[in-house]
């Protein structure tokens, strides 16, 4: 049983590093628009960060690597995409998923 649920939790793990990839390095080529770019900083990418991060916590408990290892992913897309002045944002993307970590917490501590 042990080994399932620690095989689930890196399966998850690695699917949501696999859908922030996707959404840090496949949507802005898309976006041509500087608006829906912007669109995509300020809103899409800081939502996925607190979203996915609720939910992979209130099913698998904190795991404190996770919001280090999405705004670890931002900085490669910042400087191919951005520009080097948005590499802040990878810390504004790794407080966020860490917000979310916090929201999920409580909910996987109460159904513990």
């Amino acid at each position: 049983m042990a080994v399932t649920f620690k095989k689930n939790k890196w399966y998850y793990f690695t699917l949501v590093l696999v859908l922030s990839v996707v959404l840090y390095y496949g949507f802005p080529p898309i976006f041509d628009s500087s608006i829906l770019r912007m669109g995509l900083l300020f809103i899409l990418n800081p939502l996925y960060s607190i979203v996915s991060c609720m939910l992979y916590t209130a099913k698998f408990g904190m795991q404190s690597s996770l919001p280090l290892s999405l705004g670890v992913l931002f900085l490669p897309s910042a400087l191919l995409f951005y520009g080097r002045v948005f590499c802040y944002y990878s810390v504004f993307y790794g407080a966020a998923a860490l917000a979310g970590c916090c929201i999920g917490y409580p909910i996987y501590k109460r159904y513990q």
